[in-house]
């Protein structure tokens, strides 16, 4: 499977409409090929035989109610969504901006323990990613915290959706294609998956849920993430399934912007009414909900030095965690 990501939204404070958003569309590889012919379908009624991008921006309403039930005509379950919100009401930035502090001091931290340890290429790539961090402003920060949920949430409820026998040859494997935004030289993004490691294996997360059927045969998730029973690392998909890339390079990132056009549009109270009852069908979110709202504020932080939380990894005491976390309760990863 495919899980293409895209935002809708300038992620920024002081300007209405607040609410910026991510939209992850996963596409089964058994439904691509009929999905995307059912996108240049209805793209030729738009711009005809020209290859120009469609962006959702230029779209009406109706065309894009046109476009949800041109995507929608065979109701199946190879296409979901997942939906990640931030309301710059909600979260201040002041909060993002003690949070930028804090990641450049961590990695900052982690850039001494490299040089400790005799390590001196992850020193500098620590070093880097520090200056890095601190050059980012509270908008990129905000996109940042937003896509990683958003990369996360796309992975668990594709888990929840494809989980039957038929569904495990989507798993071989499982990419993550991401819209290119500001993060686009080959050295930033390696800066990035850093942070989408770390955001997965902080303690505060709840632990990825797996299904207790897959081990028993042996699922090809299984094979490429578990290295202890209950213990994943996801470094695989991390640095080898996950990338940035232009849109008029791949279809899906091109359904993915159409989708959070229409998804941002409805939460900001700007239209595409119709549109969006169709696209809720194929939403995925814990409880039934329609969107993540992901909120930064003071429990967010932490409120002793942001050294005290680096350490050099103890691949032991993760197992342990693994073992008290898998019966019943997921799986830990990192």
């Amino acid at each position: 499977m495919n899980i293409y990501i895209d935002e809708s939204g300038a992620f920024t404070w002081g300007n209405r409409p607040h609410i910026s958003l991510f939209c992850g569309v996963t596409v089964a590889n058994r439904d691509s090929d009929a999905l995307f012919a059912r996108f240049e379908g209805w793209k030729r009624t738009i711009v005809g035989d020209s290859k120009r991008e469609i962006k959702g921006a230029e779209l009406t309403d109706l065309q894009l109610e046109q476009f949800a039930n041109q995507l929608l005509v065979v109701q199946g379950r190879d296409f979901w969504l997942t939906v990640v919100g931030l309301d710059t009401t909600r979260t201040k930035r002041e909060h993002i901006e003690e949070l930028k502090r804090q990641a450049w001091v961590m990695a900052e931290r982690s850039s001494e323990l490299a040089a400790e340890h005799n390590n001196a290429w992850l020193a500098e790539f620590y070093r880097q990613e520090t200056g890095w961090l601190k050059a980012r402003s509270a908008e990129n920060i905000l996109w940042i915290i937003g896509l990683e949920q958003a990369v996360i949430d796309s992975i668990q409820h594709s888990i929840i959706r494809f989980m039957e026998p038929e569904d495990d040859a989507e798993y071989l494997p499982m990419n993550v294609v991401i819209d290119r935004s500001f993060i686009q030289r080959e050295q930033h993004i390696n800066f990035w998956r850093e942070w989408l490691r770390n955001g997965l294996s902080k303690s505060s997360r709840p632990p990825m849920i797996i299904p207790n059927s897959w081990r028993p045969r042996n699922h090809p998730f299984i094979r490429s993430y578990e290295i202890h029973p209950g213990l994943l690392n996801f470094n695989k998909l991390i640095l080898d399934d996950t990338g940035f890339f232009l849109s008029h390079e791949h279809t899906g990132l091109q359904l993915a912007d159409i989708c959070a056009h229409t998804l941002c549009r409805y939460h900001r109270g700007l239209g595409a009414v119709a549109a969006y009852r169709r696209l809720r069908t194929q939403i995925v979110g814990r409880d039934g909900s329609e969107i993540n709202q992901v909120v930064v504020d003071e429990r967010s932080l932490h409120t002793d030095d942001p050294r005290n939380h680096v350490d050099v990894f103890d691949e032991a005491e993760f197992a342990e965690r693994a073992d008290r976390l898998r019966n019943g309760e997921g799986w830990a990863a990192y």
